[in-house]
């Protein structure tokens, strides 16, 4: 197997959802021929034996010490406080995300360890996970300058197609700054970069349209045992949400669980996830059937999966959301498809997620308010609509998220 380097913000992870979707896309692969790049997160040797770690203190201290900071991380090393520390994530502006790129165009961090760290890996590919900063663009270009091998590149946003202030929804002279860098970035990547992988056919056909390199889709991979749950025991009702409660996804939950309280006052929503403020969690605790369950490790969260009887995702239907997440798509839809539990969605229709989950059939979808009612009341409790989904389910999940990574695939091909 041929030797891959990852560069990627996110460490290699099973709990973290960014780490793990590029593991799960490296599921096959032997974990001795990978090494990877990282700055947040405690990397899992489970999926990978050898990481180099520089965070953004690190990039920001090596200057101030004019010294290199960060390094090669040991399996048996804590990583408890990295953890914890990279769970407090600072709010991103445009003029924060300037200084970022000026802290790691200032090269301090690169020292004798990373060099000889380099070496020893001694890259045939480099894999690149793109996302909204310039540096890791720059780190991949010199390597591959340096030892005349291939970026494979992988995206699940429009950062570059984003031509408007999504950090502070705000008019900003520092964002059309700080845009104009990541498009440069993104444009010197052609040069080096032999294919591009893109986790939506929507995105892909964006992306296949503005650059030279070539395109393809991958979706994200799942390892999720699929247990078919479409029985409807009437007693025993559980509906879940799991996930980021970011991005007024709170105010969707609410009208969902009121619904459901309108169906039958004894349901409730029972929500896992860490609550990003107060404001949000008083939002929560005045609507009478919502369960706040906090946050759960993703063992747990696959227990909840298999255990619940409809589990939910929810996008809140304002315009700018609905622009700004026009290309996404939650990592955590690889694993509902993929767990033998009905979904229920309950987002705009012009959104990367919802077109798929039409398409494939595959999901309770609900686009607006008035169909919110009907749609769940069948999704819970019409038996033979929950069987024909799960069905379906199981034919895209083994098409889609179980199959072969298209991106190991590719590099083996080589």
């Amino acid at each position: 197997m041929k030797k891959v380097l990852i560069i990627s913000n996110a460490a290699l992870s099973n709990t973290d959802s960014n780490g793990r979707t590029v593991a799960n896309l490296f599921n096959c692969y032997e974990k001795e021929c990978l090494a990877q790049f990282c700055t947040y997160n405690a990397p899992d040797f489970s999926l990978c034996n050898n990481f180099y770690k520089v965070t953004d203190s690190d990039a920001l201290k090596s200057i101030l010490k004019l010294k290199a900071l960060g390094g090669k991380v040991a399996e048996q090393e804590d990583n408890s406080l990295t953890q914890k520390t990279s769970k407090s994530k600072i709010k991103k502006t445009p003029l924060k995300m300037i200084l970022r790129e000026i802290v790691w165009g200032i090269s301090f961090w690169k020292g004798k360890r990373f060099k000889h760290w380099l070496a020893q890996v001694n890259p045939n590919v480099i894999f690149l996970n793109l996302a909204d900063n310039c540096f890791t663009i720059k780190l991949a270009i010199s390597i591959a300058k340096k030892y005349s091998v291939p970026i494979i590149a992988f995206s699940t946003e429009n950062y570059y197609f984003k031509d408007f202030n999504y950090l502070t929804k705000k008019k900003s002279f520092g964002y059309t700054i700080f845009y104009s860098m990541i498009k440069r970035s993104y444009k010197r990547l052609q040069k080096y970069c032999i294919k591009c992988f893109l986790n939506t056919e929507s995105l892909c056909d964006l992306y296949k349209n503005e650059f030279s390199f070539s395109c393809a889709t991958s979706y994200a991979k799942s390892n999720l045992d699929f247990i078919p749950n479409y029985a409807v025991n009437k007693e025993q009702v559980k509906v879940s949400y799991l996930g980021n409660l970011g991005l007024n996804r709170h105010k969707a939950l609410i009208e969902i669980a009121e619904a459901l309280n309108s169906i039958n006052s004894n349901l409730t929503l029972d929500v896992y996830g860490r609550i990003p403020n107060k404001e949000i969690e008083e939002e929560f605790n005045a609507c009478g059937n919502i369960n706040l369950k906090g946050f759960v490790n993703y063992e747990q969260v696959v227990k909840v999966m298999h255990e619940s009887s409809l589990l939910i995702h929810a996008e809140h239907l304002d315009d700018f959301l609905k622009k700004d997440l026009a290309f996404a798509f939650s990592t955590k839809i690889a694993d509902t498809i993929s767990s033998g539990t009905p979904m229920f969605l309950y987002a705009d229709e012009s959104l990367a997620e919802t077109k798929f989950l039409l398409n494939n059939k595959c999901a309770f979808v609900a686009t607006n308010k008035s169909e919110l009612k009907q749609t769940l009341n069948s999704a819970l409790f019409d038996e033979q609509k929950r069987k024909d989904i799960i069905e379906i389910c199981k034919a895209v999940s083994e098409k889609r998220f179980k199959c072969n990574s298209e991106v190991v695939d590719f590099i083996n091909a080589l």
